[in-house]
């Protein structure tokens, strides 16, 4: 989960609220939106994130990991007109 999370980054430029219900690595920057995380009893999260609010939920466990994207196995996905769009 680590090195995912050193290569996985996801932009999300809307300003609707994000759940993040799931084990999940990576970083989130949501600069006009707030990031809920951990709904769920007993998630883990590896990364960062960036958001004009943040809302961690108790029982989440919460990993710091710094975004560090090697040259051949970075992926980022962001959103464009309603539409995700992934590049490896």
């Amino acid at each position: 989960m680590i090195r995912a999370a050193q290569n996985i980054i996801v932009y999300y430029y809307g300003t609707e609220t994000v759940y993040v219900q799931t084990n999940f690595a990576g970083t989130i920057i949501a600069p006009n939106a707030e990031i809920v995380v951990g709904q769920a009893y007993g998630k883990r999260y590896y990364g960062a994130i960036f958001a004009k609010r943040i809302v961690v939920h108790q029982n989440i466990e919460f990993t710091w990991v710094p975004y560090s994207p090697s040259v051949y196995e970075s992926i980022m996905a962001y959103n464009v007109s309603d539409k995700y769009i992934v590049k490896f």
